[in-house]
Parts: C-alpha cells; sequence; structure tokens
C-alpha cells in the first residue's frame, strides 16, 4: 500500500492526478491511498502537519497511524510493504513519518518531493528519532524551486531545511558509508539530473537524492502534469515505485 500525501493548499484529486500511483502503467501491485489533510481556514485546500500554520492540536501521525490499521482491517495488505510518498507539505509530513519512532517501523519506505520542511524559531531542525536504521529514504529537488528552495530560504517567518544539509543528516543517521554519484541526464535541449545513492548499515541504496537543474518546485515527470509544463529525462513516480520494491521492513 502506498500513500500519496498532498501539498499544502490541495487536495487528494490533484495528487492522485500528480502522483500516478493509482495508473496500472505505473504501479500494477499495490492499493493507492491519497488522504486529505486538516481544511484550511479560508477553505482552500488542506494542509499537513509540520507546516508553520498547521493546528498544533491535530495529529495527522495519529491519523495515519489509524488509517493504516482501518485499511489493513478491510484490504489485504502485507504489512511489511506499506509505504509513503508526498509533495511539498505532504513530503515534510513524510519526513515526519519516517522520523517518528512508531511510523518508522510501519511504513518501509519513503519518497518526499520538494520537501517543505521548516526550522524551527531557534533554527533547530526538526526532532528525528525513527526506531530502526536505516530507514530507506528517496527524495527528489529541483534545483530552480522557488517556494522551498534547495539550499534553504527564510519563508512565512521560518528558515526552510536546506537540502544538502537534509540529505547529510539522514545519511549520518542511517550510518551510510559509501556514496556514489551519477549523472541521469545531460546536454542540449535536456536538463541536468544529479542522482546521489548511499549504502547504509550494509543496506544498497537505503538513501537516494535526485537534484534536477532544470525545474522548480515539480513533481519531475518525463511530460506535463498538474505543477506545470517543466519536464526532466525521467518521471519520479517510476524511480519511487522501484525504490519501494527494492525496499521492505526487514
Amino acid at each position: 500500500m502506498i500513500l500519496s500525501y498532498h501539498g499544502r493548499t490541495q487536495d487528494s484529486q490533484i495528487q492522485e492526478a500528480l502522483s500516478q500511483f493509482s495508473n496500472s502503467s505505473y504501479n500494477k501491485h499495490a492499493i493507492a491511498v491519497y488522504p486529505n489533510g486538516s481544511p484550511l481556514p479560508s477553505g482552500n485546500g488542506y494542509q499537513w502537519q509540520g507546516d508553520p500554520a498547521a493546528d498544533p492540536s491535530i495529529n495527522d501521525v495519529l491519523f495515519t497511524s489509524d488509517l493504516i490499521e482501518s485499511l489493513s482491517q478491510t484490504y489485504c495488505i502485507d504489512p511489511s510493504r506499506i509505504y509513503a510518498a508526498g509533495k511539498s507539505n505532504g513530503a515534510g509530513f513524510v519526513n515526519i513519518l519516517a522520523c517518528d519512532p512508531a511510523m518508522s517501523s510501519k511504513i518501509a519506505a519513503f519518497a518526499p518531493v520538494s520537501a517543505a520542511i521548516y526550522l524551527d524559531a531557534k533554527n533547530n531542525t526538526p526532532p528525528c528519532n525513527p526506531s530502526r536504521t536505516p530507514v530507506p529514504l528517496m527524495e527528489f529537488h529541483g534545483y530552480l524551486d522557488d517556494t522551498i528552495a534547495y539550499n534553504g530560504f527564510f519563508r512565512r517567518g521560518f528558515f526552510t531545511y536546506p537540502i544538502p544539509q537534509y540529505i547529510h543528516d539522514w545519511a549520518v543517521r542511517d550510518g551510510c558509508s559509501k556514496k556514489r554519484k551519477s549523472t541521469l541526464c545531460t546536454g542540449k535541449g535536456q536538463s541536468e539530473v544529479i542522482e546521489y545513492e548511499w549504502k547504509c548499515r550494509g543496506v544498497k541504496d537505503a538513501l537516494v537524492h535526485y537534484n534536477i537543474s532544470n525545474i522548480g518546485h515539480d513533481w519531475p515527470s518525463t511530460y506535463p502534469n498538474e505543477d506545470g509544463d517543466l519536464t526532466t529525462c525521467f518521471d519520479a513516480t517510476t524511480k519511487i515505485m522501484e525504490f519501494f520494491e527494492r525496499h521492505p521492513l526487514p
């Protein structure tokens, strides 16, 4: 089962169209689930825990745990193959799930895209205490992202987590040693995509990061999608599905 979380001001329908996990050409085996977060006061979409404006009384981690339990009672779901992906605020929430002691033991692998992760008022990184190591994680980020800047930025009263530092911290947390860097595509008329892959505590590609040179706050795709017309040389959904397939719970 794949849980796919929408961005702030968006909803489950937009996330389904964007991530395409319910498209059988990408996903032939898993149940795709698109939850809605809590409604924004403006009535313009939904948001998840982890955004600076999120209601602190709403516990989306507990909601996710209850959702997994409910769906597992209704459908035939392999408990070792439950996964989480998301975009923007939804990707930031996916990181919260990866860092949560209970959820990191229930969810096998995580795939945040254009993750919106905010530092606190004292510029401290969010707490992260997974109950296992390594926690398989694959992150995608456009280098031209002007919403959640690749190298961090002051936004809505808080600094965002610089992506290089974010990946470094996961590499330390996951006990990663060997890093491999490769170029997926480059040249005239193409974007440059740099793939970084780490071996962590003997687990190959437990941590993977994609730096995409020519896109912004987008879900990487070879065709125009719900995020806009910017395209790159690969589909994030394909990469995520392959990553999830390789990483069930131990």
